[in-house]
């Protein structure tokens, strides 16, 4: 069918890769809306996408526990810091290591 074609082409990105959950809603609105409007100028009898049971994949942040957006629990990512605070770090590191888990602690 291809109403169902068209929502399972709104669920992946132009790279291939699987669109966020929020961005799969609003673009199946647009489309929802659009066929709305070709039913109210008389172009269709009705609007297919209501005829059509389809639940949008499940995404990264559908899954994610953690509460970082758009990515899955084992992803990591840089995060930029100043030099002047990494040297800090380093030092603080070096000091007093990594007592609480894989947390910066200070010792006793």
């Amino acid at each position: 069918m291809l109403i169902r074609q068209a929502l399972d082409a709104l669920a992946v990105r132009l790279d291939g890769r699987l669109a966020a959950a929020k961005t799969i809603a609003r673009q199946r609105a647009i489309l929802h809306n659009a066929l709305e409007y070709a039913v109210e100028l008389a172009f269709l009898p009705e609007n297919p996408l209501t005829r059509v049971k389809w639940k949008t994949p499940k995404t990264a942040e559908s899954v994610d526990r953690r509460g970082l957006k758009h990515r899955t629990a084992d992803d990591t990512r840089p995060v930029p810091a100043r030099p002047e605070l990494v040297e800090i770090l380093r030092c603080h590191l070096g000091h007093f290591g990594m007592t609480c888990g894989t947390r910066p602690c200070r010792r006793g």
